[in-house]
């Protein structure tokens, strides 16, 4: 729910809040859930089912990798960005390939799972949470 609503699912202003409360949810209780989403707190409604397959959310992750690379879409198959590419934040955070250093701070807004890959999309682009069973984010 929260991740749909970042994502825009739900619109925005008086209309978020309309189809908030025609899915029988608290608009006010689904903006908290999505403020603590954004500042790596608990990022699902209280009480809410959760799959429990999903093994990553949407929430503020650290880069563990030495370089991880930046791609405009979810998976290997997807182009590696360059520097030039990147947000601002995301240039300060990479070395001249474009690739984030360990230890960066990233908000993850989407997640796409892939077989058993796992992608996050951050304001710079796609990066790999999990790719073959190395991870790449804590």
């Amino acid at each position: 729910m929260v991740a749909d609503v970042i994502a825009g699912k739900y619109g925005n202003g008086q209309e978020r809040r309309e189809k908030l409360k025609a899915a029988g949810f608290d608009p006010d209780e689904v903006q908290a859930a999505v403020n603590r989403a954004l500042t790596a707190e608990e990022p699902e409604l209280p009480g809410a089912a959760r799959d429990p397959a999903d093994k990553y959310v949407c929430k503020t992750y650290v880069t563990k990798a030495s370089a991880l690379n930046v791609r405009t879409g979810p998976g290997t198959d997807s182009r590696k960005k360059a520097k030039a590419e990147l947000t601002p934040d995301g240039q300060r955070h990479s070395n001249d390939e474009g690739q984030l250093l360990p230890g960066t701070r990233v908000t993850v807004s989407q997640v796409r799972r892939a077989g058993s890959d796992w992608w996050g999309l951050i304001p710079s682009g796609w990066i790999a949470l999990e790719w073959h069973g190395a991870v790449y984010v804590k």
